[in-house]
């Protein structure tokens, strides 16, 4: 991999990104009707069709008629869906912003050490001689231990991950980074809160 594929790879993050992006205004615009609608639909039925009773012990409980209660239950649970909708798109647009993130850096890492094959020699992969001989050669092998490289740094965390690149790179990334600074105080939060 070279300079211009490198800057291509950075150019794809960031398309998927802005795509992600301005996915999520446009699909809450769409669903924000569907359930107002659903809202509306569930709230008129209960308005017409159910009665608060309460029972012997005081406890307040709701009745519908029999025949009712099959449209009960289906507006009930299309208000309840388009709720849920709502809040699992957000969260779903986060989790690909995420995988988006660490498809980058994988081909990141690739790129790294196709230039840089050195990299490799601090590795503390091995391979024992049977799994060596399944290899059919000595480039497999090597993909073999890339790709357990790059596992190896994908499961860490993303403070990690810029450290392991500015020790190989050999250069500052975060010093005049200023949204760091949230990044790193959200992510201690997070590391304290496990440990309670």
């Amino acid at each position: 991999m070279n300079g211009r594929e490198l800057h291509l790879n950075l150019h794809n993050f960031l398309r998927h990104i802005d795509s992600i992006k301005d996915t999520l205004p446009m699909t809450m615009l769409l669903l924000e009707p569907y359930h107002k609608k659903a809202n509306e639909k569930f709230t008129k039925f209960i308005e017409d069709n159910v009665d608060e009773i309460e029972d012997e012990d005081g406890e307040k409980a709701i009745a519908v008629k029999y025949e009712q209660a099959k449209v009960f239950e289906t507006l009930s649970k299309n208000s309840e869906i388009s709720a849920l909708a709502s809040k699992i798109i957000p969260e779903s647009l986060f989790v690909s912003l995420i995988s988006q993130y660490d498809a980058f850096l994988n081909r990141l890492f690739r790129a790294l050490f196709d230039i840089r094959p050195e990299y490799l020699n601090s590795s503390e992969r091995n391979l024992n001689f049977s799994q060596l001989v399944e290899f059919t050669s000595i480039e497999n092998a090597r993909e073999y231990i890339i790709e357990k490289e790059i596992e190896t740094i994908l499961r860490k965390s993303h403070t990690d991950h810029f450290e392991y690149l500015e020790t190989k790179l050999s250069m500052s990334l975060r010093k005049d980074l200023p949204i760091w600074k949230n990044i790193h105080r959200n992510y201690r939060a997070k590391k304290l809160v496990r440990s309670l």
